[in-house]
């Protein structure tokens, strides 16, 4: 039977301070997210710019790869966006990530002339959710559609039959034709 939260709480708060401060060390020596969610927590840091860093690395950074390009992990994507909402990132961090892995997405398909069935729906369900940063996160109107004019011209680039969903997408968010 799972043990209930308030019994681990009426057990933290029986322990003396010595105690709780080591156990409060093994769960930040214990894994890299445990510390990442202690920072995140008491000390309200989050490395947006690793967590940047990590998807570009699974996105562009692998169907850029050279000398043998490689297929984005949508699992890896999708738990890199997780860990950053679970940390507590910034909406512009999280906003960025959605548009690496839509880009992502986005250029295998249109590099390769496709691939996994998947991607498709990976990057529309990206885009769809980075314009819906967009418009709640970018409250200056200038930078709001410079953002979104930078969106539009990126999907230009990159007209072929295998994304032409994502040009739907994009006019119904935006009220803008490709």
């Amino acid at each position: 039977m799972p043990t209930s939260f308030l019994a681990i709480k009426k057990s933290f708060h029986a322990l003396d301070s010595k105690q709780q401060n080591q156990l409060l060390k093994d769960l930040f020596d214990s894994s890299k997210d445990t510390r990442a969610f202690l920072e995140s927590k008491l000390l309200h840091l989050v490395d947006g710019e690793e967590l940047i860093t990590a998807m570009r690395k699974e996105t562009l950074g692998k169907v850029f790869h050279t000398p043998t390009p490689r297929m984005p992990d949508g699992r890896k994507v999708r738990a890199i966006i997780a860990r950053a909402k679970k940390l507590g990132a910034g909406k512009r961090t999280r906003m960025e990530l959605e548009r690496l892995a839509f880009m992502g997405f986005m250029d295998f398909l249109n590099e390769y002339g496709g691939g996994p069935d998947s991607f498709e729906g990976m990057a529309h369900e990206h885009l769809d959710t980075f314009l819906d940063f967009v418009q709640e996160t970018l409250k200056d109107e200038n930078e709001r559609k410079t953002c979104i004019e930078e969106t539009r011209n990126y999907l230009r680039k990159k007209r072929n039959m295998i994304t032409d969903d994502l040009y739907y997408t994009f006019e119904q968010k935006t009220g803008i034709s490709v």
